[in-house]
């Protein structure tokens, strides 16, 4: 599929593509995106240029998202899907899928990625499920996880440290409940400032961010779904709004904050070293993965 074109049914059954701006060569140069935009200001860019209907001035966290770049379909005709280079290079070894995990109060989700061999951060799947809890949630992504990735992969989990953490309503942290599960995650106190402003570093470089069509929920709020919280008088807060599109948004949060370094603020792309008190495990021997 070319690139700013995507195609997909909806409930009805009908194909419906989709064309970008960027489709047309000559419209993915900087020069000529900066000309378009005079006269129009960012809301109104993103609800005509973007096909954005969720467009908000002045709220929108990621503007750096672009729906014609960053997403990829997952399997197409030519193989050169996400999903599909993705099965490709399960033919050659093992592949290693990160998993980040939320749980929230009103929704629990979960965000599977894979580097691939070009070093791109790719984000396969998403899983996410309103009004449960951790004790039903877990059971049924596994059950979805093993669907979709068998037992050819290995996993490395990410989570929010609050997960260490005992609720009123339960005898047992989410971490003990997953462990239950013989899921081990890593974590660690993170920023939720630095953790944004890594993401979008990872955006905005070249071939280094993609993420598959089958995750609605990631892409309605990185196109902006995924909002500033604003006060009673109307000024915008740091703090993202809790809503639909937060707790994917966390989810991939978590696995981009632990796995890449601080580096990445400076455009260079690095994982994170490995520390002394790190978090970071395999899950089955308890050694340092880096």
């Amino acid at each position: 599929m070319e690139q700013g074109v995507t195609l997909k049914h909806n409930k009805n059954g009908f194909a419906v593509m989709s064309i970008h701006y960027t489709a047309h060569p000559v419209k993915r140069n900087p020069e000529w995106i900066a000309k378009a935009k005079l006269g129009s200001n960012d809301a109104q860019w993103r609800q005509e240029m973007e096909m954005d209907s969720t467009a908000t001035y002045g709220r929108r966290i990621y503007d750096c998202f672009n729906v014609g770049i960053h997403v990829k379909q997952a399997e197409t005709p030519e193989k050169d899907g996400l999903w599909d280079v993705f099965q490709d290079n399960l033919k050659g070894k093992r592949q290693t899928i990160i998993v980040g995990w939320d749980f929230g109060t009103d929704y629990h989700a979960c965000v599977f990625a894979w580097v691939s061999p070009l070093d791109q951060f790719c984000i396969l799947k998403e899983f996410q499920l309103e009004k449960t809890n951790t004790y039903n949630f877990i059971p049924e992504m596994v059950k979805q996880r093993d669907l979709w990735f068998g037992s050819e992969v290995d996993y490395v989990e990410f989570c929010d440290i609050a997960g260490t953490f005992k609720t009123p309503n339960s005898t047992n942290t989410c971490v003990q409940i997953m462990n239950l599960h013989g899921i081990y995650p890593n974590y660690k106190k993170v920023n939720v400032e630095i953790g944004i402003d890594k993401t979008k570093k990872l955006m905005t470089q070249v071939n280094k961010y993609f993420c598959s069509n089958d995750c609605p929920i990631l892409i309605g709020g990185d196109n902006g779904g995924y909002v500033r919280r604003a006060t009673i008088e109307g000024t915008l807060t740091k703090n993202p709004r809790d809503n639909k599109y937060a707790h994917v948004q966390d989810a991939r949060r978590y696995i981009i904050d632990n796995f890449y370094s601080e580096m990445l603020l400076s455009n260079k792309f690095v994982r994170e070293e490995e520390e002394e008190d790190s978090n970071v495990f395999d899950r089955d021997t308890g050694t340092p993965i880096y």
